[in-house]
């Protein structure tokens, strides 16, 4: 696929149509990350929060099924 700088322009409808399909899809995705951005932010919930309980579950897990244990600094 190309970059959007470097798509084909011209007189064919289906590279507009095309276009236009991904860019309604990348507005669609755009807002619904915003929309639960904002529902986490309302509950107090930050990225670092999210970040740092996904590593913990994963070591979990590798701990759990693989026994190996997390490297502490």
């Amino acid at each position: 696929m190309y970059p959007k700088e470097k798509m084909p322009t011209g007189n064919s409808k289906g590279i507009r149509v095309r276009r236009t399909r991904q860019r309604a899809i990348e507005i669609a995705i755009a807002k619904a990350l915003s929309t639960i951005g904002k529902g986490l932010r309302r509950k107090g919930i930050s990225l670092a929060h999210l970040m740092r309980a996904g590593r913990n579950i994963r070591s979990e897990l590798l701990e759990e099924e693989y026994g190996i244990k997390e490297k502490k600094d």
